[in-house]
């Protein structure tokens, strides 16, 4: 038996990962949309889905001195949607 599920195609496009480095300071972004959160020293890592103003009135609490935004990849999408064979 196949349980079959529709996937909204936005839902492929609206995940981000972003990483930023710290020029000083502390920066934890708590906000709806955040998730997988890692911080390790100045740079901190983190999934976000939504909107893209939110998401850059977010960053702006921080003082940033490199920002990289990139749109999650299909494996990664497929993997966050469906979750790793662990996890069920």
């Amino acid at each position: 038996i196949l349980d079959v599920v529709k996937v909204d195609a936005g839902v492929w496009n609206t995940r981000k990962t972003v990483q930023l480095t710290l020029k000083s300071g502390e920066f934890v972004p708590t906000r709806e949309g955040v998730s997988d959160l890692s911080i390790d020293g100045d740079v901190c890592r983190f999934t976000y889905e939504g909107d893209t103003n939110a998401l850059i009135a977010l960053l702006s609490l921080a003082d940033i001195a490199d920002l990289r935004i990139t749109p999650q990849g299909l494996e990664q999408s497929f993997l966050q949607y469906y979750g790793t064979e662990g996890e069920k």
